[in-house]
């Protein structure tokens, strides 16, 4: 008896990973096209991301470049009120030494100006950049945009497959139970009329 009940019991445990199974099987299968339009949509919106990081961190260094462009235009002011002031000063002396201060402060001026080009050049170069990165955007959004409308393409293609194979399924249901119901009906008429031939042929009926 307790052979019996182990030997039912290793039966239902090795029964339930199948049922499992069977279940799992039954889940309707994403197919392969929609999944790969789905990770290319993932794929693409990381390469958009990207981009515009890109764009973000231009326009980080373009401000910065801004303002090294403010200081140096206001050390440039001041150097040219500096040899202004110089100047004057040697025009009233017409010394030897005053007139060596304004070469001076002009030597530092002139660096000053050329520092403040190649920031200018610099920053330049950063606007360009931004522009060839907002481009770069513009083009991987288009692709985004392209990738979603193949993704949901592809999704309610196969959502109406589902629907159509789900309706199928539906009918053949529908079918199959107006099949078993006539069959129960004519047994049943089958059954009456077997029970009314045998009650007449046992002379139970009454004539009036």
């Amino acid at each position: 008896m307790a052979r019996a009940k182990k030997a039912a019991a290793k039966k239902t445990a090795a029964r339930k990973p199948a049922a499992k199974k069977a279940a799992v099987a039954k889940a309707p299968a994403v197919p392969k096209s929609v999944t790969n339009a789905e990770a290319k949509v993932k794929l693409q919106d990381k390469a958009v991301a990207q981009a515009e990081k890109k764009v973000t961190q231009s326009q980080t260094k373009l401000d910065k470049h801004r303002a090294k462009i403010d200081a140096e235009n206001a050390k440039l002011s001041k150097l040219r009120a500096d040899v202004a002031a110089k100047r004057e000063k040697a025009q009233k002396t017409s010394t030897a030494a005053a007139k060596r201060a304004v070469e001076t402060a002009r030597g530092r001026m002139n660096t000053a100006r050329l520092k403040l080009q190649d920031i200018r050049g610099e920053a330049k170069l950063i606007r360009a950049e931004i522009q060839a990165a907002k481009k770069v955007v513009a083009r991987e959004v288009k692709k985004l945009r392209t990738a979603e409308r193949n993704f949901k393409a592809k999704l309610r293609d196969h959502e109406r497959k589902l629907a159509k194979k789900a309706k199928a399924e539906q009918k053949k249901a529908e079918q199959k139970a107006k099949a078993a119901a006539r069959k129960a009906a004519a047994e049943n008429l089958s059954f009456l009329g077997a029970i009314a031939v045998a009650t007449f042929l046992s002379g139970d009926v009454f004539y009036t």
